[in-house]
């Protein structure tokens, strides 16, 4: 295999004793209003993340309002097929919340950062620097 890295959106996987190059996936975690969430973790791709979370910087999405966005759809499908063990994640790039549009006033820019000092004491993009 060539030592190079084929380019963005890849990373080097050691496995079974061999080395592969597979695509790097985003970690997203859907939020439902169920008394029962069980706030499950899925993989995206580069290109699936961006048709859910379509604006620069966005982190959060909203289900109602992908209804009608077709590749949005598309990539939520293909995404369900991927769902990786929290145990697993090494952090999480999105949320998409289900049935919980009382939460868009919280999330005016549709970023996690919108709850800084509002729904958390301090700020997250200060605090890693983001």
């Amino acid at each position: 295999m060539d030592a190079q890295k084929p380019g963005g959106g890849y990373i080097n996987v050691y496995s079974g004793g061999k080395v592969r190059w597979e695509e790097a996936m985003k970690n997203v975690m859907i939020v439902d209003g169920a008394i029962n969430c069980a706030y499950d973790l899925f993989q995206a791709t580069d290109d699936e993340f961006k048709n859910i979370f379509c604006e620069e910087g966005q982190d959060i999405s909203f289900a109602e309002d992908l209804e009608k966005n077709t590749d949005a759809l598309d990539s939520l499908s293909k995404m369900w097929l991927r769902p990786i063990h929290k145990k697993n994640v090494k952090g999480i790039d999105g949320t998409i919340f289900f049935g919980m549009l009382e939460k868009k006033e919280f999330y005016p820019n549709l970023q996690d950062s919108d709850l800084d000092f509002k729904g958390r004491a301090f700020s997250v993009q200060k605090l890693f620097n983001n």
